[in-house]
């Protein structure tokens, strides 16, 4: 043993998860759904213009402090896409409940995987429910990969079309017909 310590450090954030906020109220109008999801969505992009996906953005990673400042949390299953590809047994790293059709499948993940996340999120914040539920882990993974959810506007009547359009582009199960950028999408 040489007597070394080894430690790090994480700022303290004074707040509560998303997931407090949407346990508390089950969702959130469309004003208040964009505020939270544009600095997530630039958070990503700025993660994911160095090459890293987050791979798990769900309610309870995202923090919000007294002043509604954001912050996601839990980068421990990030990859960096400089690293190489990920392994069959890396894929699954994640939330079911929030996992992008190809990270399902065991295959190499892109930023196109968080905005997924991202699109998870926009469908629960506006309409109080994950857009896939079931009975057992293969099935929901079966539904993100293959099921189309329950229309946003059947849940949720009144908003403009655009947002349909946009959360439904961003749940695409091809990562190359989701938008650009997470910040596209929001």
């Amino acid at each position: 043993a040489s007597g070394r310590l080894f430690w790090y450090a994480m700022k303290y954030i004074e707040g509560r998860t998303l997931q407090d906020l949407l346990d508390e109220r089950k969702r959130l109008p469309l004003e208040e759904v964009l505020r939270i999801l544009e600095p997530v969505a630039d958070a990503l992009d700025f993660a994911h213009a160095r090459d890293i996906v987050h791979r798990d953005i769900k309610p309870s990673n995202i923090m919000l402090d007294g002043r509604a400042w954001l912050t996601i949390t839990d980068f421990g299953i990030a990859k960096e896409l400089a690293a190489g590809s990920l392994t069959s047994s890396g894929a699954w790293l994640g939330s079911p409940s929030h996992m992008a059709p190809e990270q399902c499948a065991g295959v190499s993940v892109s930023g196109a995987a968080d905005q997924y996340a991202v699109g998870v999120l926009a469908y629960q914040l506006i309409s109080g429910r994950l857009p896939f539920e079931a009975k057992s882990l293969l099935d929901l993974l079966h539904k993100h990969r293959y099921e189309q959810p329950v229309p946003l506007e059947g849940l949720c009547s009144g908003l403009p079309a655009n947002v349909y359009a946009a959360v439904e582009r961003a749940l695409s199960k091809e990562p190359s017909e989701r938008f650009n950028s997470a910040v596209e999408f929001v």
